[in-house]
């Protein structure tokens, strides 16, 4: 058995052993990603990403953060060189490219989001992969996208919306220093906030709370609305529960092809949560719908402030024929998005 000797070199020494350990194992795991796309590939042909490039994603990642000697044997075996990283010609991850931006920004002929999506709606967002779903659904994804687009990448509409909806005037209030959860802002609920000095004309008012949960809940209830109205929270109010718990416990599960029934107690309640807010969004596309044809709207519901974004929504899939359980599954990827990619913005 090999030993470690004390003295100046004893750091080096370790320093080899674990960099030579990493370099073993990621040998290992890209043999690993061989066999499954061997596998797949020999399987019929999919729209769908297959699971094995969620896994070549993550672990390129991984190469790249955690160590050197990793890094340059994936690039030794990578097929393309530069900024690609990838072991096939199918999947390449880009990595450091120059002019990101304006890569990005190339139309959709050049290039598509097309798979990806699929991929989300189906796996994730749980609409039914068949060819009359997939039929309706590439005929339309685009149209949908567009008035969202119009709503968030227009920097005049996007600083109208910021305004109407009173970000400033709420963030000054970020804290309630409530000594009860009723009556806290609902952006505190998840936050753990647990009052230390109540807030008076005398004292400054302290709280010990998540900083993290209370920020992106707090970014949540000023998008949500925005897009969907304030009815719609208001009226599901495990809404950030069940969409945290999804995006954190479920997702990546599902992306890299693990089954909705797999008998796992985290699948099993993520999937819990994935089918409440599937519901939810059908009943407000409904209600919506209902508002736009003068027809009467279940339980009375305010949708005064739902956005022209999701009334044209609403529109495109009442004229192409979706169900109002595939309006709620076809908008999940939305919802989901606006808030998780408000995350990083924020931080």
């Amino acid at each position: 058995m090999s030993e470690i000797t004390p003295g100046d070199g004893a750091d080096r020494q370790i320093r080899a052993r674990l960099d030579s350990t990493t370099a073993y194992k990621t040998v290992a795991i890209l043999v690993l990603t061989l066999v499954l796309y061997k596998a797949i590939a020999r399987s019929r042909r999919s729209h769908e990403l297959p699971p094995w490039t969620i896994l070549e994603t993550g672990l390129v990642v991984a190469v790249i953060i955690k160590s050197a000697t990793a890094r340059r044997i994936y690039t030794a075996i990578s097929r393309y060189g530069g900024p690609l990283l990838g072991i096939t010609s199918t999947h390449q991850v880009v990595v450091g490219l120059q002019g990101t931006d304006r890569f990005l920004s190339q139309p959709p002929i050049t290039l598509s989001a097309d798979t990806f999506q699929q991929t989300i709606m189906t796996r994730v967002g749980g609409l039914t992969n068949t060819p009359e779903m997939m039929n309706k659904w590439h005929k339309t994804w685009r149209k949908l996208l567009e008035p969202i687009e119009r709503m968030f990448l227009n920097d005049t509409v996007a600083a109208a919306a910021i305004e109407r909806a009173q970000v400033v005037q709420k963030a000054s209030y970020l804290v309630s220093f409530a000594d009860s959860t009723h009556r806290m802002k609902p952006w505190e609920a998840s936050a753990n906030v647990r009052l230390i000095t109540p807030e008076s004309a005398e004292t400054v008012g302290v709280v010990e709370a998540d900083f993290l949960k209370l920020i992106r809940d707090f970014g949540a209830c000023i998008a949500i609305p925005l897009l969907y109205g304030q009815d719609f929270l208001n009226r599901y109010p495990n809404l950030l529960d069940d969409l945290w718990r999804v995006d954190v416990d479920l997702l990546l599960l599902l992306l890299i092809g693990v089954p909705p029934w797999a008998p796992f107690r985290t699948v099993r309640k993520g999937m819990e949560s994935r089918s409440r807010l599937l519901r939810e969004l059908g009943s407000l596309y409904k209600r919506i719908h209902q508002h736009l044809y003068g027809l009467p709207i279940d339980f009375d519901a305010d949708m005064s402030d739902v956005s022209p974004a999701a009334m044209e929504r609403s529109e495109i899939y009442h004229r192409t024929g979706w169900t109002f359980k595939e309006q709620g599954e076809g908008d999940f990827a939305i919802l989901w998005g606006q808030n998780a990619n408000l995350q990083p913005i924020i931080f």
